[in-house]
């Protein structure tokens, strides 16, 4: 069964999950992310939201166990729900900026830096540069502030979805930079999607 399909069946009893899961598809390059991943060890998703991506990463590669992460009390009980389903699957309530990362063979941010303020995010980054096991890759899908037209319809997109917080985009260079600096070899890709809106892969090898 195709991925789409085998993760839409898994939200399909949950109102929340199975309108806003199609669109989190439509916006990130989901099945890019997953066939970069390590094949099989620990992956962390975090910022996993309702889960739509762990689950895929989940079953896309049954020697991963894979874990998603966020601070939101109603979309991690979600994503527990959906993993009960699926034994490599499990789902935590933390906190990225002020708890402790437990080493793991990859890590996946997806939109979840714009949303936090700048003077967090090198620690951040710092933290998960630390966790990544020496072969490890850690997947970053960001909004590239110089893309301008693009980098504009994300922001317009955030007010309609997030209308009272903040966005702190980064410019690809100078965020290549930065996790160059932290250890990393990095890989850039532009994924164009049907979403008008800035899709940046940072690929980052330990």
């Amino acid at each position: 069964m195709n991925n789409f399909y085998q993760v839409l069946n898994l939200y399909k009893n949950y109102p929340h999950g199975v309108y806003y899961m199609p669109l989190r598809w439509v916006i990130n390059p989901f099945t890019k992310i997953a066939q970069n991943m390590p094949k099989e060890g620990t992956i962390v998703d975090l910022g996993c939201g309702e889960g739509v991506l762990a689950t895929l990463l989940a079953l896309h590669s049954k020697n991963r166990q894979v874990i998603g992460i966020d601070n939101d009390r109603y979309k991690i009980k979600l994503g527990k729900l959906i993993s009960r389903k699926i034994p490599n699957l499990t789902f935590k309530l933390q906190n990225l900026v002020t708890s402790k990362l437990t080493k793991a063979n990859g890590f996946v941010l997806t939109d979840f830096l714009h949303h936090t303020p700048y003077n967090q995010h090198e620690k951040i980054l710092r933290k998960i540069a630390n966790a990544t096991r020496k072969g490890g890759v850690v997947i970053i899908k960001e909004v590239d502030s110089g893309e301008y037209f693009r980098s504009k319809m994300a922001r317009f997109w955030d007010f309609v979805f997030y209308p009272k917080e903040k966005t702190y985009y980064w410019d690809l260079k100078k965020l290549s930079k930065l996790l160059e600096k932290l250890g990393f070899k990095v890989k850039v890709r532009r994924e164009t999607r049907y979403f008008p809106s800035s899709t940046t892969l940072f690929i980052c090898h330990k």
